[in-house]
């Protein structure tokens, strides 16, 4: 469904008539140049998805004006899709991209699949969190039940620890790009279960003790509540690394519509920043895989696992690029592109369509311009190296019992 409404730009009295697809998100935000004069025009549209029902806000830099009809100048806004460049009206994008897909049932199938589960099955797993923190666990099966069918004998915290987590996992899944990348991470696991199973639970203990594994519990479903919030934002690149062809995943020549920078690079940062800290883990997992216990060897000598996670960040590839299971993880998580949006000069240009942001060079600033597209794509692959990252976070929290 595609809803047309003109507006009038405030500064040069140039009409718009924006065609706008309906999607799923309950607030869609749209900003354009006014095509005249360029300055930056936006609207909000909220949709009732029960009703359903539509409500324009008033935009920004213009004023509504349906009274004289469509205006020649138009502008397309079609979120949840990829949207080509050369695109030519009326033309729909989901209609320009079928033929990209190498399944377009399969794809329409598990969409359907995530959209049951974002909207009915995430409330009931957030509330079977709070059960598990409060101990209830009559309560907890009760929500989890709506989750999943079937729920084992759990005769201790442990246990219970692991089934929500393996409820979670089967649940966000769903939402990245390849899931199957796990079982590397998993393999390192079992090694190090294999090599020190007792160095595994004295690191578990440790976070339990210190207080890093409550805190690593709440800023992962922090992570998650906000990808579920932005969800229909990064689904273009979902439905492109799942399930376009292959040779066709290239998205230069594409644009996405929905323009919430804002919202985005918070998203952003939070997810590099958490994955940082659970790259402290997948360490310690990997050196008790090798060498039986977690210590960092160094050029002064051997150090441990915390001396890792005092350093910062942008040096910590020295001791994870020794271990390949890192290598796309870490790629995904541009530390460089993590602090030039965390600033706050840092914005979105409508003009070009650009993220702008001041990137050093030693010395030297420079201003750094990035497509909006291949941010947004930026934004999803960190939150896919997340997913990945969470598996040792999982794991860690079994080997501790279960225990906040």
């Amino acid at each position: 469904m595609i809803n047309r409404k003109t507006l009038k730009c405030v500064s040069c009295g140039t009409r718009v008539t924006t065609r706008t697809g309906i999607g799923h998100a309950t607030v869609q935000k749209h900003k354009f140049p006014c095509p005249t004069c360029k300055i930056e025009i936006g609207f909000l549209l909220n949709v009732n998805q029960e009703t359903p029902d539509l409500k324009y806000e008033e935009p920004s830099n213009a004023k509504w004006d349906d009274a004289a009809g469509d205006s020649a100048n138009e502008i397309l806004f079609y979120p949840e899709v990829m949207i080509p460049k050369d695109l030519q009206p009326p033309i729909s994008p989901f209609v320009a991209t079928f033929g990209n897909f190498k399944n377009i049932e399969e794809y329409q199938k598990e969409e359907a699949v995530r959209r049951l589960s974002k909207d009915k099955l995430w409330p009931a797993l957030q509330r079977a969190y709070v059960h598990f923190e409060n101990g209830n666990l009559d309560l907890m099966a009760k929500e989890c039940q709506a989750i999943t069918s079937g729920m084992p004998v759990l005769k201790d915290q442990e246990d219970r620890g692991g089934w929500i987590f393996a409820v979670t996992r089967q649940f966000f899944d769903r939402f990245v790009a390849y899931p199957g990348r796990a079982a590397k991470i998993e393999a390192s696991i079992q090694a190090a279960t294999r090599k020190s199973e007792k160095e595994l639970r004295a690191l578990a203990n440790e976070y339990v003790t210190s207080g890093r594994m409550a805190a690593l519990w709440k800023e992962i479903k922090s992570v998650r509540f906000q990808f579920l919030q932005l969800y229909e934002s990064l689904l273009p690149f979902l439905m492109v690394y799942r399930y376009w062809k292959d040779h066709l995943r290239n998205t230069d020549d594409y644009l996405v519509s929905t323009k919430n920078f804002e919202d985005l690079r918070s998203f952003y940062v939070d997810t590099v920043e958490t994955s940082f800290r659970l790259l402290v883990i997948g360490l310690a997992v990997e050196l008790i895989a090798t060498t039986g216990a977690p210590r960092v060897k160094t050029k002064a000598g051997e150090e441990d696992i915390w001396w890792f996670e005092q350093l910062n960040n942008g040096i910590k590839d020295g001791q994870l690029k020794k271990y390949p299971v890192f290598d796309r993880l870490t790629a995904a998580l541009d530390l460089r592109l993590r602090n030039g949006v965390g600033h706050h000069s840092a914005h979105y240009d409508v003009t070009t369509d650009e993220i702008v942001y001041t990137k050093a060079d030693g010395p030297k600033l420079h201003e750094a311009h990035l497509p909006h597209t291949q941010f947004v794509r930026k934004v999803f692959e960190a939150y896919c190296a997340f997913e990945l990252l969470t598996v040792y976070f999982q794991w860690l929290f079994v080997a501790g019992g279960g225990k906040l």
